[in-house]
């Protein structure tokens, strides 16, 4: 087949892994014409080698003893240098970075920056992790209330659900039925729910007198328009995000960051719930208690005998 064709890496690709897909990712890898016999033990080694060899010869398959090396601690696979240490990049490839004098001064890094533009137009994450930086003046930073939102828009109407997590661990969840009109647009009628759910949380925050606060939400519109990186453009939601704002000024500290909707699923799931049930007035449930079982619950069973003492039968088994 001539490697010229678009699909010719694609199937002989797929080839590889039918001939040798009993010992790929075990004891060697196949990418397209690349081809590396690997084993933890030298003695496994020459093991492997054989079998590769039996089914190159069994599929009729040649080497060029050219391109071959045997006995290899470590080698370079597409552009990385693999070894018993693992997976590490090509010095040859960053040589030319290494060798880079660095930078005299600021106006060196935005010459650089207007000259090599990036295309990415993902915004800039200003959550950047500080487990790495060390602590100064030696005192442990006390641990923040947390609360995640979201707003829910189904065929049964909109229902928004906030959960606050107190700074020992206690979980506050509360969930409000939206029950009037905001407007057709269903994409809106989502932002709106979202704004609800975020200002709930928000208010029930203020109740507890909470002074820092971590906001956290799955809805990309509502956290980046907070952080002021969007503009509020839509009619309807720039009372929301001007009472948002004035909602903020009760905290010392408060800080909104986007999650995915996989890490807010607590408060998903309140939302989700409560849109299913037919709520007609405001009702009052204490929070809810969820515990892991280690075991089943017919474990704890043991009943205990008034006249012999429940180890009794345990005790003359051993």
């Amino acid at each position: 087949m001539p490697f010229g064709l678009k699909n010719a890496g694609a199937t002989y690709q797929r080839a590889m892994v039918t001939l040798f897909h009993d010992m790929m990712h075990n004891e060697i890898e196949v990418y397209v014409n690349d081809m590396i016999a690997k084993s933890r033990e030298g003695k496994d080694h020459l093991v492997n080698l054989e079998r590769l060899f039996d089914l190159l010869k069994k599929y009729k398959l040649r080497l060029n003893p050219a391109k071959c090396t045997f006995d290899a601690r470590s080698g370079k696979l597409l552009g990385f240098v693999v070894s018993e240490r693992g997976i590490e990049v090509d010095p040859n490839k960053v040589k030319t970075i290494r060798e880079l004098p660095p930078p005299s001064s600021g106006q060196a890094i935005a010459d650089h920056l207007a000259e090599f533009p990036s295309e990415d137009s993902t915004l800039i994450n200003p959550d950047f992790p500080d487990e790495g930086i060390p602590q100064v003046d030696g005192e442990e930073e006390k641990p923040k209330w947390k609360m995640y939102f979201h707003g829910a828009v189904n065929s049964t109407g909109s229902v928004i659900g906030a959960v606050l997590i107190s700074s020992d661990g206690r979980y506050y969840p509360v969930v409000a039925k939206i029950d009037f009109p905001c407007t057709n647009n269903v994409a809106e009628y989502d932002n709106v729910a979202e704004y609800e759910a975020c200002i709930l949380g928000l208010q029930v925050a203020i109740d507890f007198k909470v002074k820092e606060l971590e906001v956290f939400g799955d809805s990309i519109l509502t956290i980046f328009q907070t952080l002021g990186q969007w503009k509020t453009k839509d009619m309807k939601l720039v009372p929301y995000h001007e009472y948002l704002e004035r909602l903020t000024e009760n905290f010392e500290d408060i800080s909104f960051t986007y999650t995915p909707r996989m890490k807010n699923q607590f408060a998903d799931a309140l939302a989700t719930l409560a849109s299913m049930v037919s709520i007609i007035r405001e009702n009052l449930i204490e929070p809810l208690e969820i515990k892991i079982a280690k075991g089943p619950a017919h474990c704890n069973a043991i009943e205990a005998s008034e006249a012999k003492p429940w180890y009794v039968d345990i005790r003359n088994f051993l």
